[in-house]
């Protein structure tokens, strides 16, 4: 590919869809629309934020530990509760399969941060269809090959 960041910070992940690409030698592969990055990132030649064309994301040595869904209300007209999922996690084996079979659906992102603590680095994704993960891994790369647009939010 064309271009490409180990650095996270340089990406802008608010309504980006991944999708599941492949699971190979505990490295995860997902793509990834709508991700933007910073003007200020070295890759990006542009004076504004820009969406790149679908990038690919890799995780080295990924180890998904949590799949936690957010708990649901669902409403009346007359604004009852006509409905309610509770908050479920799942850890290690289970964790890693709900969230594969999400993103083999696409999952569109709110965020993701990256953290780190005794155990390593990690991403937490948070969906924008109520579950947060966390992800835990070596060493990420993101590659593309062009630039879509500016950024969604450039110009507001």
């Amino acid at each position: 590919m064309r271009y490409s960041s180990e650095n996270f910070s340089d990406f802008e992940f608010h309504d980006t869809e991944l999708y599941f690409k492949d699971c190979e030698n505990s490295n995860l592969r997902v793509t990834a629309r709508h991700l933007n990055i910073h003007k200020e990132a070295e890759e990006n030649p542009y004076d504004c934020d820009m969406e790149t064309d679908c990038a690919e994301i890799l995780l080295e040595n990924a180890d998904i530990r949590l799949f936690e869904t957010m708990e649901m209300y669902t409403y009346g007209y007359d604004g009852s509760v006509i409905g309610f999922e509770p908050r479920t996690v799942c850890e290690g084996g289970e964790a890693a399969d709900r969230l594969i079979d999400e993103l083999k659906k696409g999952v569109s992102v709110n965020c993701i941060d990256v953290c780190s603590d005794k155990d390593g680095t990690f991403l937490s994704v948070t969906s924008n269809s109520g579950f947060i993960a966390v992800i835990y891994f070596g060493r990420a790369f993101i590659r593309w090959d062009d630039y879509h647009s500016k950024a969604w939010y450039e110009g507001f």
